[in-house]
């Protein structure tokens, strides 16, 4: 990697820490990205039909199925809110990675590229300012899928730009779907650097059945800078029984509702 990248660190309770990072969209299932909240221009728009796609025999996922791809936009989306540079730069790599081989683009990130099912090729059109809400992107090697709640036609944004607590959800998500490996990448360095505390960790997070996000909210606004912030968060936990035998039973979580408070400093990888 070279330029200036950006990073997320998050700490959770007892200085539990995460940074952002890219990932190639190649392997699957990808890691799921959103609900999400998305507003900004529309800067290029193309429509696709219905497209029926024979499955391939041998092929795990949907590309061993037959299935049907919906009528479609891509659209690149430009001064948007609603996810920082890192998150976009994922979301758009899992439609089409082939958007960062030019090294201008790839060192400025500023859009972000779309899949938005819809039948009418004319409801999209450049230069529309859009407020896309319940964003979400799934996928394996049969393909990228994506959903939404609604789509709003604005006059200007009202999302917050730069909205870290996508960070804190994609963390979530990696343990929720057991890609522990995925979500141990996302910690501070420091966190993880021996064998024992990485083998800590894993089996903190193995011991949890399901994890899920009920609310999350900005905590401490007053305090926030332009390289810190701080949200509160509701969690729906579920552990295994057998965490009762920890040395801290059921590692520090109840099943059921728990909060926590998750700090984020953004900063800067290289100098």
């Amino acid at each position: 990697m070279n330029g200036n990248m950006k990073k997320g660190f998050l700490s959770i309770s007892v200085c539990f820490f995460l940074f952002l990072i890219a990932i190639n969209s190649s392997g699957a299932p990808i890691i799921p990205v959103g609900p999400i909240n998305i507003c900004g221009t529309v800067n290029e728009v193309r429509w696709m039909p219905e497209k029926i796609v024979k499955g391939i025999p041998g092929m795990s996922g949907t590309a061993g199925k037959d299935r049907v791809l919906p009528a479609h936009f891509l659209i690149t989306l430009r001064n948007f809110d609603g996810v920082d540079s890192e998150i976009a730069r994922r979301m758009t790599g899992y439609l089409d990675w082939s958007v960062f081989k030019d090294a201008e683009q790839k060192r400025s990130r500023t859009f972000i590229l779309l899949k938005i099912n819809h039948n009418d090729k004319n409801y999209l059109r450049k230069g529309m300012k859009i407020d896309i809400s319940g964003y979400t992107v799934r996928g394996d090697e049969g393909g990228t899928w994506t959903s939404y709640e609604k789509i709003d036609m604005v006059s200007s944004c009202t999302i917050p730009s730069y909205a870290h607590s996508d960070v804190i959800r994609l963390f979530f998500n990696l343990i929720n779907d057991k890609q522990i490996p995925e979500a141990l990448s996302m910690m501070d360095p420091s966190l993880i650097s021996s064998d024992t505390s990485r083998y800590q960790w894993t089996e903190q997070f193995q011991a949890i059945t399901s994890i899920g996000i009920s609310r999350i909210e900005p905590f401490a606004v007053s305090e926030w800078s332009d390289t810190q912030e701080m949200y509160k968060i509701v969690l729906k936990v579920n552990v295994k029984p057998e965490a009762a035998n920890a040395v801290i039973p059921y590692y520090g979580w109840s099943d059921g509702d728990n909060t926590r408070w998750i700090h984020i400093h953004v900063g800067d990888i290289f100098g």
